[in-house]
């Protein structure tokens, strides 16, 4: 009977694990379109920091179950897409005018 739980669990936990990967995947390939599309020389350095910046980000997309349980799995990848899209200096400027109204 343990066997059956662990397994459960096991199962849960892949699960979780894949769906951050496909978050992050996002962020990464948003990235990577962006730094694609700009004509400024970019170092491998920075190409590794914004994929890996963007990644984080589309990753806190995972945060909407805990507000919005229950929505479906294309929806919480299209708001990582939102969130990879906006990035950082986009999600300070949206963030200071919610607080500052």
């Amino acid at each position: 009977m343990p066997e059956k739980q662990f397994a459960a669990h096991l199962s849960e936990w892949w699960q979780t694990i894949m769906q951050a990967v496909a978050f992050a995947g996002v962020g990464v390939l948003i990235a990577l379109g962006q730094i694609l599309q700009t004509r400024d020389p970019i170092t491998l350095k920075v190409a590794i920091g914004r994929c890996i910046t963007t990644g984080g980000i589309a990753l806190v997309a995972g945060a909407t179950l805990t507000l919005f349980p229950g929505r479906p799995f294309i929806a919480q990848i299209g708001i990582a897409a939102m969130l990879a899209s906006l990035g950082n200096s986009g999600l300070e400027l949206l963030i200071h005018r919610m607080f500052n109204r």
